[in-house]
């Protein structure tokens, strides 16, 4: 994926009425397998889905407003850049 189709990619979710639950609901059935229940000892989710959930939530919010960018993504190695999205949070939005 190139830079700027990084960024269409992020303007056309932007725009589209739905398009957020839609890539959350997605990436949820990506995440919850992720997590063991041991994952939420110390955590405040009560299971699985609520942590993958605003784990998911989080990451695109952080993809739509610019904070997050395809640089980013493709320098880390790991499968969930969960480091990066901490990371993300800290910065000011690009886009309101």
């Amino acid at each position: 994926m190139t830079y700027a189709e990084y960024e269409r990619a992020a303007a056309a979710l932007r725009k589209r009425p739905g398009a957020t639950e839609e890539f959350v609901a997605k990436c949820l059935s990506l995440m919850v397998p992720e997590f063991k229940e041991s994952d939420l000892v110390g955590t405040s989710f009560s299971n699985r889905n609520a942590m993958a959930r605003d784990i998911c939530q989080r990451f695109l919010n952080v993809f739509l407003d610019g904070r997050l960018t395809l640089g980013e993504v493709n320098h880390y190695h790991e499968s969930f850049p969960f480091k990066l999205v901490e990371e993300a949070e800290r910065r000011q939005p690009r886009f309101p």
